[in-house]
């Protein structure tokens, strides 16, 4: 396939889009012979949705997988699920489920397609040799916030270390995303908004990021904006398809502008939070406010702030923008102290070393300054 290699800017996107009520019924056109699904705990649980799922999908021979993992996949728990990938030789993946479902079965592929990959997880950093000489992927997202689906990363907890190793590869990006509100219906509050906030996150952070995207800009404006006139909605009826679409265009939205300009000082602090069994839509509930106002000592972000506060329609800017951000994360229902979930003090050192050495932390559009990142750690503690 002919690709072109150069730093100017491009558009990076799934080959196909279904989306909308019922289009899961889109892959009756698969035309694979073998498909394993991975699925999430929740909707592997959801008898009628499974039913929904198996009814949707034409193949020869199909083999649903719940995910191993409960967090995040890691070098611990992830082997159950590849050794039924291993045994069943798919010719199609398809993920369903949340961020960790997408970026788990990102990870089984690679090591199905790739089995030496699994003998280097103690390097920092793996890179994936071509894909697809196996079998293509799909995605389904059922939250409406990480982005997965269009992005170019998978991460992986190595639990020698208690580190997070990023996996890269543009082959990473769907061969087919699927966008079905269906498979949306009744989501709890908590998952709702703490993937709506990772939604945000991606928007703003990349919006302000050292990346300049004028293309990711104009759809960091409008995800926001979708995103908080709808979000509201859902949580007071999580049966409305209509606003459930909204944010599932949203969220893709921001997947594909954290996948083109990277993010900033809330992701930098959220990545090292996965060790500590917090979920990432979490962290960046904790952190997004704060970025917000660290980054805004700098005239030229703070306008940026300002401007994309605007667009949404908050006349007060920044100020009113951090505070519809702290209203959402007040519905979610979860803590958002740090202590909460077993982070003690003498952590914070190493926290902070590894959100200075973090990817997402060296494209914040203000250097990140280790006495300040300690002051919001405290701050949140």
């Amino acid at each position: 396939m002919f690709k072109v290699r150069s730093p100017i800017s491009q558009f990076l996107n799934a080959k196909q889009l279904a989306h909308g009520s019922k289009s899961l019924g889109a892959l009756k056109g698969l035309q694979a012979t073998k498909v394993a699904i991975i699925l999430s705990k929740s909707i592997a649980n959801d008898s009628e949705k499974v039913d929904y799922i198996k009814n949707n999908i034409n193949c020869h021979n199909l083999k649903l997988i719940t995910r191993s993992w409960d967090d995040e996949p890691s070098t611990d728990n992830i082997d159950v699920s590849l050794n039924q990938i291993n045994n069943f030789q798919p010719d199609c993946i398809v993920a369903i489920g949340g961020g960790s479902v997408i970026d788990g079965a990102k990870i089984l592929w690679s090591f199905y397609e790739h089995p030496e990959l699994k003998e280097n997880m103690q390097i920092d950093f793996l890179k994936v040799p071509k894909l697809r000489g196996k079998c293509f992927f799909v995605a389904v997202p059922t939250t409406v916030g990480t982005g997965s689906e269009v992005s170019s990363s998978a991460i992986i907890l190595n639990t020698v270390n208690n580190k997070k190793i990023p996996i890269v590869s543009n082959d990473y990006i769907s061969d087919i995303v699927v966008l079905d509100s269906k498979l949306v219906l009744g989501i709890p509050n908590s998952i709702l908004v703490s993937t709506a906030i990772d939604a945000c996150s991606h928007a703003i952070e990349g919006y302000v990021s050292k990346i300049q995207n004028q293309l990711m800009d104009n759809f960091a404006m409008l995800s926001l904006k979708v995103i908080f006139d709808n979000i509201f909605g859902v949580l007071e009826d999580c049966e409305n398809e209509k606003k459930i679409t909204e944010l599932q265009y949203a969220s893709m939205m921001a997947g594909w502008i954290q996948n083109h300009c990277l993010v900033g000082l809330s992701h930098a602090l959220a990545h090292q939070m996965g060790g500590f069994k917090m979920g990432h839509g979490i962290a960046n509930s904790i952190f997004l406010s704060e970025s917000i106002i660290y980054n805004s000592k700098d005239p030229k972000v703070f306008q940026k702030y300002e401007k994309l506060s605007k667009f949404c329609g908050y006349n007060d800017g920044i100020d009113e923008l951090i505070a519809k951000i702290n209203n959402l994360v007040s519905k979610g229902a979860f803590s958002i102290k740090l202590s909460e979930y077993g982070i003690k003090k003498t952590h914070f050192k190493k926290i902070i070393n590894e959100a200075l050495d973090d990817p997402a932390g060296k494209y914040n559009p203000v250097e990140l300054e280790r006495e300040k990142l300690n002051l919001i750690l405290e701050k949140k503690y």
